[in-house]
């Protein structure tokens, strides 16, 4: 199994990424890919994070350490490729 984890930069998203990133290892999850969101990106950069989650297909689930803002942004990103679906998003 594959996941994707996508983090807010900062406090709350770093520490909660190293954390479950050693909680997935022990459970032989495989990471296909990290992505952090700065604060304030626009949307060009979030449509860059989208087609590499898009073109890379390694995983179907999308593990979130953001705030709410982020996650907004980042399921627009989706439905503006026509994605919103094609995902699992599952966040803390």
């Amino acid at each position: 199994m594959s996941i994707y984890i996508y983090f807010s930069a900062g406090t709350y998203g770093s520490k909660g990424i190293h954390q479950f990133q050693s909680a997935v290892a022990e459970l032989g999850i495989c990471i296909a890919a990290d992505e952090v969101i700065e604060s304030g990106a626009d949307d060009q950069a979030l449509d860059v994070t989208v087609n590499k989650l898009i073109t890379n297909k390694a995983a179907r689930v999308i593990v979130c350490f953001c705030d709410g803002n982020d996650v907004q942004l980042l399921i627009k990103a989706l439905k503006r490729r026509g994605q919103e679906d094609y995902f699992t998003i599952i966040g803390r």
